[in-house]
């Protein structure tokens, strides 16, 4: 699988007013401007409509912000469809480590279009608490490229990892 069909897995353009808030197409912003008036220099109140049209004006100017993030990663129609069989039939058999870790596989795979785990050093040790490995892991383990994703792909399974570690 390529990283081109990974659609899921985009990076978005936000903007941000500077104390922080998010702003989009069609909000108002009002900032205060120094001018120099016919009574002397003053501090004069503008009020603007975000356009697309007005938006690189204002980033230039200083006004909002923009920054670039990537979109976060949820899982495709299909690996949602997969992963509700497989932790049916796992219930129905009481049989949840090899579902667990082969849905794991699943979803790590999807999120980064490998299942190799070059590059990757966090997983769940054998409590269920997320770490970082520093020593070689069974072939086929998964492992995952930060905490953060290590908890993103546990949230679709999570009726198995609570089965298997008494959470």
């Amino acid at each position: 699988m390529s990283r081109k069909n990974l659609k899921n897995r985009r990076e978005v353009i936000k903007f941000y007013s500077p104390e922080g808030n998010e702003l989009k197409f069609g909000d108002k912003l009002i900032f205060k401007e120094r001018r120099m008036t016919p009574y002397g220099m003053d501090n004069i109140l503008f009020t603007v409509v975000i356009t697309k049209d007005n938006v690189k004006d204002l980033i230039s100017k200083g006004i909002i912000v923009q920054k670039r993030e990537e979109k976060g990663w949820k899982p495709s129609a299909t690996l949602q469809i997969t992963i509700s069989k497989v932790i049916e039939s796992a219930l129905d058999a009481h049989e949840y480590y090899f579902p667990f870790i082969y849905l794991l596989n699943l979803i790590k795979t999807e999120m980064y279009g490998t299942d190799s785990n070059e590059g990757c050093e966090y997983g769940l040790n054998l409590t269920g608490v997320i770490g970082k490995f520093t020593a070689p892991v069974a072939n086929g383990y998964p492992l995952f490229k930060s905490s953060e994703d290590v908890d993103k792909a546990i949230r679709p399974i999570k009726t198995l990892y609570k089965l298997m570690y008494a959470q």
